[in-house]
């Protein structure tokens, strides 16, 4: 479900955020230590955290408070806003979000930004709503060969992801990841298994990858009861086909009992740490 959230940035002018309904948000007027009033807009991740930190604010009577006011509908949305701001996943619900149609309805001069994705808006309708400065500016992180052209788009080249910073973070992270994965057998991020992750108990642990098919544990915790391996802790978890079993125990593993779970059907690899 799509939020449709107004924001007064203060004077006439009118901002609005089209996004997922994931965060929310409180905005409050403040003044500030030179006397001037101001207003700031803040973002939570859960509807209590919001409640907390509005009644933190109304406490201070200093302070006008007000929660952001919402739109039941885009249209509703469209005729009020001079900046229009798109933040949400491409869906067959967003495709072609704002188009001619949208565009129609919004006020002469307004502001487009578009940080979802491309296809949310449709070009062709934009870039004539340029050309006649019915759209003052389009601001987006997706640009294209037509929209290059367009008089008065402003185009980011969707990077954000790929600077300096972020390209260290990645390598380390896929580093430290990967060096977690070879010691404690932990897996975070991978492609085609679930993130298991079990902090470490006992003298050894065991890591499964087997299928995800009925029964595997229940054939599995005889093989341990049969070589004497108790366990002190386990996690299991599956993604599609494949499942990752984690089992620490304080016993010794032996070559036979590496053997037993090697010979039941499904099991794809074990290895003890």
């Amino acid at each position: 479900v799509l939020d449709y959230t107004i924001i007064i940035l203060g004077g006439s002018k009118v901002a609005s955020l089209v996004q997922r309904g994931n965060r929310f948000c409180v905005v409050y007027q403040y003044t500030n230590e030179n006397g001037e009033r101001k207003q700031k807009w803040e973002t939570y991740k859960t509807a209590s955290e919001a409640k907390r930190r509005k009644k933190e604010i109304e406490y201070k009577e200093e302070l006008g408070t007000f929660t952001v006011p919402k739109c039941k509908t885009l249209d509703d949305l469209l005729k009020h806003v001079d900046y229009l701001s798109l933040h949400c996943p491409l869906t067959d619900e967003t495709r072609g979000l704002i188009g001619e149609k949208q565009i129609a309805m919004m006020k002469d001069g307004a502001r487009v930004i578009n940080y979802a994705r491309g296809e949310v808006v449709d070009e062709d309708a934009m870039i004539a709503a340029l050309e006649s400065g019915k759209i003052a500016r389009f601001v987006s992180d997706f640009p294209t060969e037509k929209m290059v052209k367009a008089p008065n788009a402003v185009l980011t080249p969707h990077l954000g992801g790929t600077t300096g910073e972020a390209e260290a973070n990645c390598a380390k992270m896929a580093a430290v990841q990967m060096d977690d994965y070879l010691k404690n057998g932990n897996i975070r991020n991978s492609v085609n298994f679930p993130d298991v992750t079990l902090e470490r108990a006992g003298s050894a642990r065991i890591c499964l990858i087997h299928r995800n098919i009925p029964g595997m544990l229940t054939n599995i915790m005889p093989v341990f009861s049969r070589d004497g391996i108790n366990i002190e802790n386990m996690t299991n978890k599956s993604s599609g086909e494949f499942a990752y079993s984690i089992f620490d125990v304080n016993s010794v593993v032996d070559e036979k009992a590496v053997a037993d779970l090697n010979a039941l059907d499904g099991m794809i690899r074990v290895r003890v740490l």
